[in-house]
Parts: C-alpha cells; structure tokens; sequence
C-alpha cells in the first residue's frame, strides 16, 4: 500500500528550493544569452559601430 503523506516544508525550506530554481533559470539564460551574442556578433557590432561612428 502505497503511503501518500505530504510533508510539510518551512518556509527556510521553500526559500531555499526557489532560491536553488532561479539560480539555474539565471545560469541557462546566461549561457542562453552568452550563445546568442556569440552567434550574432557581428550584427551586434555592425548595429553599435553604427551609432559611434
């Protein structure tokens, strides 16, 4: 017979599981964003060399 107790969680608990989340959300859209500037670098230094020449 298959138990099915939730368990509570303080909130120090869920702090640290959003706190663990957002962490990895932030380090996959750094390297996401990393990625993008790489791959379009040139478009993104033709669009900046366009306003400070």
């Amino acid at each position: 017979m298959a138990k099915n107790v939730h368990r509570y969680k303080s909130k120090r608990e869920r702090f640290e599981t959003h706190k663990r989340n957002i962490k990895l959300i932030l380090i996959f859209g750094g390297i996401g964003l990393a990625v993008w500037i790489f791959k379009d670098r040139y478009l993104i230094w033709n669009w900046i060399e366009r306003f400070f020449y």
